[in-house]
């Protein structure tokens, strides 16, 4: 596992990237999640009848506190809108305390298009429409979707999400330290082998921010 990379840091980057906070969802809207179902690999298998018989259609799960501000309960039919107004669904809503208030969660592969997949077209709601936006990494160009932001729409009725703060979930700091240390943690190039392992032991700081007995 590389700790400190070498190849960034000759970049003049940060060698151990700090966390940085997200943006809190729009007012009314949740972030969306997506994920993977365990009888499908991807969409490759949306149109195996023997699989769709086990999972016909994806469903949205939504908090439980949510579910109850908005009038909604498990099995309602919504569909899905996001900020760029593209909406896709309908699907059943999951009602569930096992996800948190400002988020919505949708597994992927449903809501197929292309009308020769008979079995799967139209079946559930497509996360992929949903996703017409991306934050791209500086650094590494690396790209991600967790800045797509969905409101339910039940009955031909938009459902504004309710607030985070309303179920005690304050909004998070601008700026969150990812390692415990209270300020980065910078490492001397002389501790970091060939392979991109700290040897702590030659890691001067470390000491200073961990003190044994704190361990």
């Amino acid at each position: 596992m590389e700790l400190y990379s070498k190849q960034l840091a000759a970049a003049g980057l940060d060698p151990i990237p700090q966390y940085q906070s997200l943006a809190p969802p729009p007012e009314g809207f949740l972030r969306l999640l997506n994920g993977r179902s365990p009888y499908h690999s991807f969409t490759r298998t949306m149109n195996n009848v023997w699989l769709a018989e086990m999972h016909p259609v994806n469903v949205v799960w939504i908090n439980d506190r949510v579910a109850a501000s908005v009038g909604l309960t498990d099995g309602d039919p919504v569909e899905l809108e996001n900020q760029d107004a593209v909406r896709t669904g309908p699907v059943p809503v999951k009602v569930t305390p096992g996800i948190r208030p400002e988020v919505a969660y949708l597994p992927h592969g449903w809501g197929q298009r292309v009308p020769e997949l008979s079995t799967a077209h139209e079946q559930g709601a497509s996360d992929n429409r949903l996703m017409t936006r991306f934050a791209e990494d500086p650094e590494t160009g690396a790209t991600g979707l967790r800045v797509n932001y969905v409101r339910l729409v039940y009955q031909d009725r938009i459902l504004n999400a309710p607030p985070p703060e309303q179920f005690g979930i304050a909004p998070e700091p601008k700026d969150v330290a990812f390692s415990p240390a209270v300020s980065p943690l910078s490492v001397d190039e002389d501790a970091v082998d060939d392979s991109g392992e700290i040897d702590w032991e030659e890691a001067e700081e470390w000491e200073e921010l961990f003190p044994e007995e704190s361990c």
